[in-house]
């Protein structure tokens, strides 16, 4: 792990497929030029590059 990465602990969990409830999907990302990932509830990943789709979120 890096020395800049604080694991904080679970924050919830993620569906599979969307629930009935009101939910978001959310997506895997990957920063163009440095590797590094993370999640977006924006399909466009905020301009850098998608991997695909984690899941659902129930709001």
């Amino acid at each position: 792990m890096r020395p800049w990465v604080l694991f904080c602990g679970e924050i919830g969990y993620a569906y599979s497929a969307p629930p009935a409830a009101p939910n978001r999907a959310f997506y895997r990302c990957l920063v163009r030029g440095n590797g590094e990932h993370f999640d977006s509830v924006d399909p466009n990943c905020e301009g850098q590059r998608p991997e695909g789709l984690l899941g659902y979120l129930h709001l």
